[in-house]
């Protein structure tokens, strides 16, 4: 059996293209049998518009076509599926699609859905008899790329003996561990906080496990990177050129002194920060200018028909005198 795992979709407004892309290369793809998703669905908790909710429904059709399964591991983003109807379509399409929000084995794989309290897990890891297992929980002991070591969760060291394989999402940073931890990571990465080194890539994508062999297959998706660079030289940008050429980059480039920068093609600079040292002995003088009448305005506006909030304008007036801008008496 070829099972189809990826993690941390994290749909929402700002990506549902980009997600749309990603689900259709995996129907592309083509060469499985079902799909394990590891958690974080949707990135909203509470209420998931309709058009993201279609995209789910339309890829999971898709796959039911094709006599696929999916089954979703219950991410800490994913709560909401219990409470509330947005999502409750993952358990309504058949036995072949299912929301797992209790530990489950399914073709000898354990699954340990998202909980506040993963240590209790630890005796279910003890006793099972899987080869493998799926999780969405802190690791305790797992050590994050800015170095901070996770001291609460599931123990790393317990993961590791007792399995074959583990299979995590949650953590966003894609990461190996003594090749039996694979850490999937997010499907591309959405924001600057996700930022890859200027001279490394680290890809993003999905993974295919032939249960068989035990061979696990690593398939890129050819999503923009983000990269944040503090320019002190120009070995940095050579770097990142030679690096990233003919890849899709959204770049923050942070300047230290004034330079010429040459950015290899396929780069969007998204922000560009000039940096300057200010020292003891300079003096910054700033100017405020407030248009009295327009501040009025706005104000009134803001609290009309609501008197309840008065103590909105009181406080505002308070602030605004002391600029010399009197609000007046009137009633508002």
């Amino acid at each position: 059996m070829k099972i189809l795992m990826f993690s941390d979709l994290h749909l929402d407004e700002a990506t549902k293209d980009l997600a749309v892309k990603f689900l259709n290369t995996i129907l592309l793809y083509k060469d499985f049998d079902g799909v394990f998703f590891l958690g974080d669905l949707f990135e909203k908790k509470d209420r998931i518009p309709n058009i993201l909710q279609r995209i789910v429904i339309d890829f999971i059709d898709a796959l039911q076509k094709e006599g696929k399964f999916f089954y979703a591991l219950l991410g800490n983003h994913d709560g909401y599926i219990k409470n509330y109807p947005s999502a409750y379509y993952l358990n309504k399409f058949g036995d072949n699609v299912k929301l797992i929000v209790e530990p489950e084995i399914k073709f000898n794989f354990l699954f340990l859905p998202y909980t506040e309290e993963p240590e209790k897990y630890e005796k279910l890891i003890l006793n099972t008899r899987s080869k493998y297992c799926l999780l969405h929980n802190e690791i305790k002991g797992y050590v994050l790329p800015n170095n901070h070591k996770i001291k609460q969760g599931i123990d790393l060291g317990l993961l590791l003996r007792n399995f074959l394989f583990v299979f995590a999402g949650h953590y966003h940073a894609p990461k190996v561990i003594n090749n039996k931890l694979f850490v999937l990571g997010n499907c591309f990465p959405r924001n600057f906080t996700e930022a890859t080194p200027y001279n490394k890539i680290i890809e993003r994508g999905f993974y295919v496990f032939d249960t068989e062999q035990e061979k696990l297959t690593f398939i890129p998706f050819a999503s923009p990177f983000y990269v944040k660079i503090l320019v002190k030289d120009e070995k940095q940008i050579e770097e990142f050129n030679t690096t990233y050429k003919g890849k899709e980059v959204n770049l923050w480039l942070d300047f230290e002194k004034e330079m010429e920068v040459n950015i290899s093609k396929n780069v969007k600079i998204l922000s560009k920060i000039e940096t300057k040292m200010i020292s003891e002995t300079d003096n910054i003088e700033a100017d405020i200018v407030l248009d009295s009448e327009s501040i009025k305005k706005f104000i009134k506006d803001l609290i009309k028909g609501k008197q309840k909030e008065k103590m909105l304008y009181d406080v505002a007036k308070s602030i605004l005198e002391k600029f010399g801008i009197s609000l007046g008496e009137e009633n508002v």
